[in-house]
């Protein structure tokens, strides 16, 4: 099922069993030595690292939207935003990831376009 901005119910679905997942693993290790680790940053320290990693995604989202337009893929800029953050969580939750994650990322963009190239790309 797709929704009007491209966003598919498989997608939202791998980031609540993604957060489902982080939740195990935290419930595991134990949310107070957690947050205990984590209080011990400063502040400005925890908002920044936060700032440069999602500057960091989307600049790399950036970098697919420009390679999907040309190629004469329709994606939005925050279609190519969230297909990246995708990608990225395969990438580390997938065994494997240069085998068989490659594929579900070709698969993220695929359904996030509106159209694709049918036969190679146009540069």
């Amino acid at each position: 099922m797709r929704t009007s901005d491209g966003v598919t119910w498989v997608t939202v679905m791998g980031f609540v069993v993604g957060v489902g997942i982080l939740l195990v693993l935290l419930a595991v290790v134990g949310v107070g030595d957690v947050l205990t680790a984590v209080s011990t940053l400063a502040p400005s320290l925890q908002v920044g690292t936060l700032g440069v990693a999602v500057l960091w995604m989307a600049t790399w989202s950036g970098s697919l939207y420009l390679t999907s337009r040309t190629t004469g893929v329709n994606i939005t800029i925050l279609g190519s935003f969230l297909v990246y953050v995708h990608m990225v969580f395969l990438d580390n939750v997938v065994p494997l990831t240069s085998i068989s994650a490659d594929p579900f990322a070709a698969l993220a963009v695929a359904t996030c376009a509106t159209s694709l190239p049918s036969v190679g790309s146009k540069i």
